[in-house]
């Protein structure tokens, strides 16, 4: 069966981008930035998955001081990842 079939078999209008792919792209970027001179300090990172993310989309990753995260998929203005912590060693 062709991946547009399953994509749209299970619910989606086209192909998404697997959660554990949007997952690192996310936890490296608030990483780096929230810890740009000691990469692997990272001890824990929690989030929710609040929507799909489609190959091709520009993804906007909003971090504060606290390590907590969101990330939005810029072309749709919808978020994809929220609540999400990550702790520094």
């Amino acid at each position: 069966m062709p991946v547009r079939q399953v994509a749209q078999a299970a619910g989606f209008p086209r192909p998404i981008l697997h959660g554990f792919c949007t997952f690192g792209l996310v936890s490296h970027a608030v990483a780096r930035r929230l810890q740009p001179a000691a990469p692997g300090a990272v001890r824990s990172v929690s989030l929710r998955f609040s929507g799909p993310m489609y190959p091709g989309e520009t993804l906007s990753v909003e971090v504060w001081r606290d390590g907590s995260f969101r990330a939005k998929v810029v072309e749709r203005d919808a978020i994809v990842i929220d609540n999400g912590i990550l702790r520094i060693a």
